[in-house]
């Protein structure tokens, strides 16, 4: 158990979170009460449900080529035959790697517009032959296909679980 003063508490993606400044101070606390308290992990709720209404805007939508090595994403010029990974440093052949659609929709909850990022598997899911569609067409079909459904996110970065019918 620590005890933090002079702290900042700031609003991200629509929930509070707490930031520490040059003037914050963190100070052990060695206390066997408190070690002593159970804890159950199950009382926090890592992920939450949302009945979409309608999406307000969608911010990116991005392919990208996936390392073979480290399974991130490439972010340089794709025209050679030949990449490096920015991350690994592996040196692969480009048409060895998997291309990925990633997408961000913006959706108002409680007056804040939250960011959901979408992953390729679960856009595969929902739109089969994703990497096929063009920009605008998966953009027509995020911003007015998913009302009515349901996002299952992560509630701590906001990531897409599961969209439910």
């Amino acid at each position: 158990m620590y005890n933090f003063a002079n702290v900042q508490v700031k609003v991200w993606g629509g929930r509070k979170k707490l930031a520490t400044t040059m003037r914050t101070a963190i100070q052990a606390i060695d206390d066997q009460l408190l070690r002593d308290l159970p804890t159950n992990s199950e009382d926090l709720e890592p992920q939450q449900t949302l009945k979409i209404t309608g999406v307000d805007s969608i911010q990116k939508i991005t392919k990208y080529l996936e390392c073979v090595h480290c399974s991130k994403g490439i972010i340089q010029g794709t025209c050679t035959d030949m990449i490096i990974c920015e991350h690994c440093g592996y040196m692969m052949k480009t048409d060895s790697c998997q291309t990925k659609v990633v997408a961000k929709i913006v959706i108002k909850m409680d007056d804040q517009e939250v960011v959901f990022k979408i992953d390729h598997p679960l856009l595969e899911k929902i739109y089969p032959g994703v990497i096929s569609m063009d920009h605008s067409v998966l953009g027509r079909e995020l911003l007015y296909g998913l009302v009515d459904h349901t996002l299952v996110y992560n509630t701590e970065n906001f990531n897409v679980l599961d969209i439910r019918v």
